[in-house]
């Protein structure tokens, strides 16, 4: 979405949240990026939906569409945007999200893994990380990087209080991984294909971050997710 009507929003909508605006600077209205097709800004019920629409959804404001089901804000009393998920024909909220990255994150079939989710905390700045899950050696969580903080997670990332860890990106054929990692503080990168996998390679920081900036777009929920992983007893 062009710069210009992003500040128009901004101007006009005063409660946008701060993470729905950076993520308008990665979509285009009708677009399908995310997982969700885009509408142009917030939109009234009434002006998506024609004016039924306007009397089942009285508080909201819609951003989007996801696999038939109507996304947006409800807009309470109190001035607090809440993201919401709606029934394509209910009046009711199906799913509440505290965050976009939530929301995003929320297509994940937890039934898709079936190892045992860990209770573990790791919080690295503009990561969204799903539940993490003990791969045995490691603990491992599908991730998203949040819209417009890219450089800010591999920042971190690449910088000595990150540790050990391992990221596996999908690429754009679908059938292959990128997998950087930071062992014992050499930074490498491998490419996996299904049946064979490369040899693990050094890898400059420069390359770390154009390589994994360029495959976010198909790690963000369009496509697939990425992973991270961190040796387990970290």
């Amino acid at each position: 979405m062009r710069p210009e009507r992003i500040r128009e929003l901004q101007a006009t909508h005063g409660w946008l949240p701060e993470d729905y605006a950076r993520i308008l600077a990665k979509i285009e209205p009708g677009e399908r990026r995310y997982g969700l097709t885009w509408l142009d800004g917030p939109q009234a019920p009434a002006q998506a939906g024609g004016s039924a629409a306007a009397e089942h959804f009285p508080t909201a404001a819609w951003i989007g569409r996801r696999s038939g089901q109507v996304i947006g804000y409800d807009l309470q009393a109190d001035g607090r945007p809440q993201l919401c998920e709606w029934g394509r024909s209910q009046r009711h909220v199906l799913q509440r999200f505290a965050s976009i990255d939530a929301l995003i994150l929320s297509q994940i079939d937890a039934a898709s893994d079936r190892r045992p989710i860990v209770a573990y905390e790791l919080e690295i700045p503009g990561l969204a990380l799903a539940p993490w899950r003990d791969a045995g050696t490691e603990y491992t969580a599908a991730c998203l990087f949040s819209a417009g903080r890219e450089q800010e997670v591999l920042t971190y990332l690449l910088g000595e209080r990150a540790g050990d860890w391992e990221l596996v990106l999908t690429r754009p054929d679908g059938d292959s991984w990128l997998c950087l990692r930071r062992l014992r503080g050499e930074l490498e990168c491998l490419v996996a294909h299904h049946g064979s996998v490369g040899d693990w390679r050094p890898m400059t920081e420069h390359e770390a971050r154009r390589e994994a900036v360029a495959l976010t777009p198909c790690n963000d929920g369009s496509q697939d997710f990425a992973r991270f992983a961190v040796p387990r007893g970290r």
